[in-house]
């Protein structure tokens, strides 16, 4: 167990109160710190896919998921996968996507599919975005084919309400 404190003498108090509950806190079992406990800080390929999903999100895609492929593709580490409601919707994601790349240091390498508004995809080298009509995102099925791959659970490490919390959300869009 990891414990946190603001002062060593709060440090003696959790020790005796373990002892007085029978020693819960085995010797070597516990790791007492007056140091803050801060999460690992996010790569900046992790910030731009998170960024990137909530703009997904935010202008309308449906079923947005974060695939994290660093363990699994030497070529890029996360893939944002979203589903648009309309060409034209997909089409402005995609811009939107772009313009935030290029402000946070992922410009778009290559982008295609504009023509076909089925599968529009980004690649920012890092950071892959698929945007798929509803169809197509059922035949290509990524989710299946990356599926050893980690979900990010994107809502969560931004501090968003989950998926269920937004079912209300949804239905109001």
């Amino acid at each position: 167990r990891l414990f946190s404190v603001a002062s060593p003498l709060r440090a003696s108090k959790i020790l005796r109160d373990a002892a007085a509950d029978g020693g819960g806190l085995e010797k070597g079992r516990c790791l007492i710190s007056t140091d803050p406990i801060t999460p690992p800080a996010r790569s900046p390929a992790l910030r731009f896919a998170l960024a990137a999903a909530e703009l997904a999100y935010n202008t309308r895609c449906e079923n947005v998921v974060l695939l994290d492929l660093r363990e699994r593709s030497p070529v890029t580490e996360f893939f944002v996968l979203a589903t648009g409601s309309s060409p034209r919707q997909m089409r402005t994601v995609v811009e939107e996507i772009r313009d935030l790349g290029k402000k946070l240091g992922f410009g778009a390498w290559k982008t295609s599919g504009l023509e076909t508004g089925r599968w529009i995809l980004v690649d920012c080298v890092a950071v892959v975005c698929h945007v798929f009509e509803a169809d197509s995102r059922d035949f290509y099925d990524l989710e299946v084919v990356w599926g050893d791959c980690p979900r990010v659970e994107w809502r969560k490490e931004l501090g968003l309400p989950t998926a269920v919390e937004n079912a209300a959300d949804s239905e109001r869009r």
